[in-house]
């Protein structure tokens, strides 16, 4: 299934029309942009979100009609500041859902924890060198992971 997407997607990102982005500025320090591209019936949204020290993520959500066939999820996310010094500061992970139903697919996952900031370059090259988890999804994790994409494109168009 991952070869098959993956080789659509080869298709799709060569061949798609950029129809429509959009940046927002919250502050200095934070911003959101998002471009959603089209070819025939895929629709491909981009999105990056970044918060100075806090959070740096990109996602990039492959649909075919009404069906997500893939939502690629990456960067930087801060952990909750109570847990306390000793607690993880943040990970950098990367995150990969594949989808050949709303009922069945495949999660590729991997992440390293961090205590600081100062620590971020080297992880996420380190990252690139650790393999993959690879778990089996159901319907659940399709309805999570679709709910992001509803969010993304319900802001995207909300600030056009």
């Amino acid at each position: 299934m991952i070869n098959k997407t993956e080789e659509t997607i080869g298709k799709i990102n060569k061949q798609s029309v950029l129809i429509d982005q959009f940046k927002k500025n919250g502050r200095n320090d934070a911003f959101m942009k998002s471009k959603l591209y089209n070819y025939q019936n895929f629709e491909i949204l981009e999105a990056e979100f970044f918060g100075d020290t806090l959070m740096r993520t990109q996602m990039k959500i492959y649909m075919k009609d009404s069906l997500m066939i893939k939502f690629e999820h990456y960067g930087l996310r801060g952990s909750d500041a109570r847990l306390g010094k000793e607690k993880p500061y943040a990970k950098v992970f990367s995150e990969i859902y594949y989808f050949e139903s709303p009922r069945k697919g495949i999660l590729k996952y991997k992440e390293i924890k961090i205590k600081n900031f100062s620590a971020f370059k080297k992880a996420k090259s380190d990252l690139d060198k650790i393999k993959f988890e690879i778990t089996e999804v159901n319907q659940n994790d399709y309805e999570m992971v679709l709910r992001n994409y509803v969010d993304l494109i319900q802001l995207h168009n909300k600030t056009n």
